[in-house]
């Protein structure tokens, strides 16, 4: 294709900051999880320091005890005992927090509940984590002037819809 990317050029190009930040970018995985209860402010913290690069804004809260509160309502995440959250919550709200930039709530919860079934919650999490890492480094690759927005926008939307339909066919099992 005329297109392609020939080199790691486009990479190098790429703005610094936002590209160290990628190529630095640690997700931790489920054995790097707190194993102990965390309450609200201690979650908070936490998810704010894995998912900040996720953010639109500085001033943009990615993730607020409203809004933990309210997947807790919409079954997305289990109650905590005793104002406490585990392990299990932290990873589900590490999840919910950096994929409702694309998905809906409805389909976060089924492709979540789906794979947590399909694979172990600890599996599950932990393709999650590997996934988004190469695909972050993967987009970083494509920034410069030559790859016009349209290309990022363009790849996020047609993953967008396959991801949408393959959450359809989950549940359509």
């Amino acid at each position: 294709m005329k297109h392609e990317i020939q080199s790691n050029e486009n990479y190098k190009a790429a703005e610094p900051d936002f590209r160290h930040k990628v190529e630095t970018y640690h997700i931790p995985r489920w054995s790097e999880l707190p194993d102990f209860e965390l309450y609200m402010d201690q979650i908070l913290g936490f998810l704010e320091k894995h998912t900040e690069l996720f953010g639109t804004t500085e001033k943009e809260k990615i993730i607020t005890n409203s809004m933990i509160n309210n997947y807790v309502k919409l079954g997305l995440i289990k109650a905590p005992v005793k104002k406490k959250y585990n392990r299990s919550h932290v990873a589900n709200l590490i999840m919910i927090t950096i994929l409702k930039k694309v998905l809906s709530m409805n389909e976060i919860k089924d492709a979540v509940v789906h794979c947590n079934r399909h694979m172990g919650e600890e599996a599950s999490y932990d393709l999650f984590c590997e996934e988004l890492e190469k695909s972050m480094v993967e987009g970083i690759m494509e920034m410069d002037e030559s790859v016009p927005v349209f290309r990022a926008a363009t790849k996020a939307l047609s993953s967008k819809v396959v991801a949408e339909k393959i959450i359809e066919r989950q549940n359509m099992k």
